[in-house]
């Protein structure tokens, strides 16, 4: 899980685009002083708190979206806009109270209760214009380098590799296969854009076909979505621990 929520984050990161709107919107708000601010506090001290205070809900929107995308919502999908917005509120609200607790320029600005309403609907607001621009759709899936080298099943989701000789045999989640004359090496290398891991030295899988952990005659084996059994070689177990997929 943990994978997952950094891979999103390095995928978003803070695109040009992001930082422009951060700072011209902390100039603007803080120029105009909302919330009582303009008379309570001097330019430079408005200009802060809103340039802190948008930038911390930039970091907690992203690193929500990551969660909710490496949990299975999309963006664009109902989880992903009905969850989202009082997740953040949750999350923000109390940042709010702690920073206003700090410099004080909105007076009686309410409550945290308040506060999580206005996030929420905030952030439902965002989201919605983002859904209209088009912007929040559900992220494609590039196709791995080893797609390229198939001859019969391009289009087709792969679901783990295998070794037979000198063959990689490669499985589709839609139960086909296909071989390649290559090594076992090379394929895993080549399977760049999909998370997956070794859990055997013949056998490499897709984590979203992961189900759970078994034990069989005391080894360990690892069952996955499409009802196969694959055994797990006492060095990957590690690694699959250090996932947190079960």
């Amino acid at each position: 899980m943990r994978e997952r929520i950094l891979l999103q984050l390095k995928r978003w990161g803070f695109p040009p685009l992001t930082l422009t709107v951060w700072i011209l919107a902390a100039l603007l708000i803080g120029f105009s002083g909302p919330f009582g601010s303009f008379t309570a506090h001097p330019l430079l001290t408005r200009i802060l708190y809103w340039f802190v205070l948008i930038g911390l809900s930039i970091v907690v929107a992203n690193g929500l979206r990551a969660v909710f995308v490496a949990l299975g919502a999309q963006p664009g999908t109902a989880p992903f806009m009905l969850g989202l917005p009082p997740a953040f509120g949750i999350i923000f609200a109390p940042i709010i109270v702690v920073i206003r607790s700090w410099l004080q320029p909105i007076e009686g600005g309410g409550g945290l209760l308040y506060l999580f309403g206005l996030c929420t609907l905030i952030f439902v607001t965002i989201l919605m214009t983002r859904r209209m621009l088009g912007l929040d759709k559900p992220l494609k899936q590039e196709p791995p380098r080893l797609a390229l080298r198939l001859q019969e099943h391009k289009n087709k989701d792969i679901a783990r590799l295998s070794v037979d000789d000198h063959y990689v045999i490669v499985f589709f989640e839609d139960g086909t296969q296909e071989r390649l004359l290559m090594r076992f090496s090379d394929a895993i290398a080549e399977m760049d854009t999909i998370e997956g891991l070794c859990v055997h030295r013949s056998h490499w899988v897709a984590q979203k076909m992961i189900e759970g952990l078994e034990t069989t005659k005391g080894r360990d084996v690892l069952a996955l979505t499409d009802g196969t059994r694959l055994p797990v070689g006492p060095k990957y177990r590690p690694r699959l621990d250090e996932l947190d997929l079960f």
